[in-house]
């Protein structure tokens, strides 16, 4: 296969897994992996990708964390439905920890005013849980990142591990069956992993749009969640497959 050829297979992988692997490139190539290193330095020098450890990943992935606004508005509908069916598995009395995704805030919009121990780094998520007088609130402090209204860092990462939680909900911005749970944000990715530490049992909120990509960070392997919920409109067959990988899988009704 042609340099030329070998590149265009590449950029069509990226595009399509979010992530690609030396070795995965070296077979489907039928090159050596000093060949494929080779082609995947000269594609970063010309600014088609980006090089990582082991592999290579779309440049689309190492775009900074888009705001909280921003995010808010973007698939809706799909987000009420993966709160809605998360707060059917919260109980009274149980204490739970949700991030600083917009997803995370929409759960906490739809919990009723129940008593519960809510452990959060996420301004959005504590403001509209304040007026729910028999939920306690933990704020986890730390460097504020105004893009997505959450604290993170060390010290909120040293804040979490202070805890234990029955139950953690975290989002990621992908979720690819090899790749597991990924995250283009190293300070979100250490909050993350920390939450799951600190749970008997993590929950994945993830909308259709995210399935198939793999961004930067692995956040964990599939193996590491306890539970997955998306929305209706993923389809039946990216479910099934989901289930070869991961343990449950829920889609939440419309």
């Amino acid at each position: 296969m042609l340099i030329n050829d070998r590149h265009q297979k590449i950029m069509e992988l990226i595009n399509t897994r979010g992530v690609v692997k030396v070795n995965e490139l070296s077979e489907l190539l039928n090159v050596t992996t000093e060949t494929v290193r080779q082609d995947l330095n000269k594609l970063e020098a010309d600014k088609m990708l980006l090089r990582v450890h082991g592999g290579a990943c779309s440049l689309k992935n190492s775009q900074s964390e888009p705001y909280f606004s921003e995010r808010e508005v973007i698939n809706v509908e799909q987000k009420n439905e993966i709160a809605r069916e998360a707060v059917r598995h919260i109980q009274p009395y149980e204490q739970i920890s949700l991030d600083s995704s917009t997803t995370s805030w929409f759960v906490s919009k739809h919990i009723p005013n129940m008593p519960l121990t809510v452990l959060t780094n996420s301004l959005r998520v504590s403001g509209e849980l304040v007026g729910k007088d028999k939920i306690d609130v933990i704020m986890l402090g730390g460097i504020l990142q105004r893009r997505t209204m959450g604290f993170i860092g060390r010290g909120t990462q040293v804040a979490i591990s202070a805890y234990h939680v029955n139950k953690a909900f975290i989002s990621a911005k992908g979720l690819h069956y090899e790749s597991g749970i990924t995250d283009s944000n190293e300070a979100t990715v250490i909050v993350e992993q920390e939450m799951m530490n600190i749970a008997k049992e993590t929950y994945l909120l993830i909308d259709y749009s995210k399935f198939g990509h793999a961004s930067l960070i692995q956040v964990a392997p599939l193996s590491r969640v306890h539970t997955i919920i998306t929305d209706s409109n993923t389809g039946d067959d990216a479910i099934a497959d989901l289930r070869e990988y991961a343990g449950k899988v829920i889609k939440a009704p419309r």
